[in-house]
């Protein structure tokens, strides 16, 4: 992983309304996370094909139910490139069914999440254990 300092989180998410809400979360956070929103799984491979941030990101938000690249063609990808594969990816669903959560597991995701049932706590011990950023969060 990179320095911690400058953590870089790539958001891959078909829907405008999740991108605004982390908006909103994120910047309440320390200058240190740079987050980068994209629309599709092809965006994504594109991003990170050409290295437009000049590095690989810290980690990674997959939205599962993508409309052009499913999540899983899009986490298949992903765990077949040397270069890629050890980036860390927390795939998220509006359903956590337990044979999802087994079948992206089996594809090495670093964790899964029901994107409606708890994401704040577990947003809040992903971020800490995987980037060293303690997310807050307002009640406003």
């Amino acid at each position: 992983m990179n320095n911690y300092r400058n953590s870089l989180i790539y958001v891959v998410d078909d829907g405008q309304q999740e991108h605004y809400l982390l908006k909103l979360i994120l910047a309440d956070q320390p200058e240190n996370c740079n987050v980068r929103f994209f629309s599709d799984g092809t965006q994504l491979l594109t991003q990170l094909t050409h290295r437009l941030d000049n590095r690989l990101p810290d980690l990674i938000l997959l939205n599962l139910q993508l409309s052009i690249l499913t999540g899983y063609e899009v986490l298949l990808l992903l765990k077949r490139d040397t270069a890629w594969k050890s980036i860390p990816i927390i795939a998220y669903n509006a359903s956590a069914k337990t044979v999802d959560s087994i079948h992206y597991t089996d594809l090495d995701c670093t964790a899964f999440l029901d994107k409606y049932n708890g994401h704040r706590k577990s947003a809040r011990r992903l971020s800490a254990n995987y980037l060293n950023v303690n997310l807050t969060y307002s009640d406003n």
